[in-house]
């Protein structure tokens, strides 16, 4: 696979467009509204990264480091380029960056019914707890 870049991602509305594009059937299969408003709050709260294949975007990654945790809350990879390894990808350098600002985990929250699960068990992650629809998610680093 080509070499996977991480740029500095300052357009919440491409982030926004992506991540409903992709989330909308979860949360429709769990009957759950996308809140906008709180997605925009959280924006400055978060390092908020393009993924780059080449000169083409393919995803973006959000961060958020708290006492010593990294918390992934965006991976999303572009429907057009999903399969190709990008995530697992992506995973990596989330892990490495983690590592480098001196977190000792790295954590996530995801659907426990998503097609994501499997790729995270095989980078690491193991379920912490559930709630609902649910899993969060946490690897060691």
């Amino acid at each position: 696979m080509e070499l996977l870049a991480f740029h500095k991602l300052e357009d919440d509305r491409f982030a926004e467009r992506l991540i409903v594009g992709n989330m909308q059937a979860d949360y429709a299969r769990h009957a759950m509204q996308w809140d906008s408003e709180k997605f925009k709050r959280s924006w400055s709260e978060t390092s908020n990264y393009a993924l780059l294949k080449g000169e083409q975007t393919v995803g973006l990654v959000r961060l958020r480091v708290q006492a010593g945790l990294c918390y992934l809350i965006d991976l999303q990879v572009m429907e057009t380029c999903q399969g190709q390894g990008i995530g697992s990808k992506a995973l990596d350098e989330v892990r490495h960056m983690a590592r480098n600002a001196g977190c000792l985990a790295l954590r996530l929250k995801v659907f426990a019914d998503s097609d994501a699960v499997p790729l995270y068990a095989r980078k690491g992650f193991r379920v912490a707890k559930q709630e609902g629809a649910l899993l969060f998610m946490e690897a060691r680093l």
